[in-house]
């Protein structure tokens, strides 16, 4: 086997990075809360989440069904780990909007925080949106949602908080 070929089996294997994913893996049960501005009482709602590893480790595949606004909601995304790049990707799609939303970035220095950023554009306008993923333990994650427009400061505009179905 040639030292490239090496190299090249090395950077497609899961390592240390894809961790989370494991951790994450399972289904969950949600309660949901978006702020549609500040300072008024956020809509609530509640949902099931089923993720599961893919590719022998490298992703993990998000189904989501629920609800969101009094009416039924369903979301699918994956998140995965790039051992080139050094950065997670997540990829989400919901039955809200045709877009796909692309979000990357990095773990914590503790490795159970993920903080992932993208950008996109609404109705509205320009979003710039950072997602933010914490592992609290085997059994509960939380999900957040941060959230800028037209310049203004970051504002969370989402959580999500997770748990474990038994």
């Amino acid at each position: 086997m040639s030292s490239e070929h090496e190299q090249w089996m090395k950077m497609a294997s899961p390592g240390a990075n894809h961790e989370i994913l494991k951790r994450m893996e399972g289904t969950f049960d949600s309660r949901a809360r978006f702020w549609m501005a500040q300072g008024t009482p956020p809509m609530e709602s509640t949902g099931r989440m089923v993720n599961t590893l893919l590719l022998g480790g490298r992703v993990l595949e998000h189904r989501y069904k629920g609800t969101m606004m009094g009416s039924p909601f369903e979301g699918w995304g994956s998140l995965s780990y790039d051992n080139i790049s050094g950065l997670y990707t997540g990829v989400w799609m919901d039955t809200m909007a045709t877009m796909i939303q692309i979000h990357t970035g990095t773990a914590g220095a503790d490795a159970n925080v993920l903080d992932l950023r993208g950008e996109f554009t609404l109705p509205m306008g320009q979003i710039k949106s950072r997602h933010v993923t914490r592992v609290i333990d085997r059994d509960h994650m939380v999900f957040e949602i941060h959230q800028s427009r037209g310049g203004q400061p970051e504002a969370l505009i989402g959580r999500i908080e997770y748990a474990r179905q038994p």
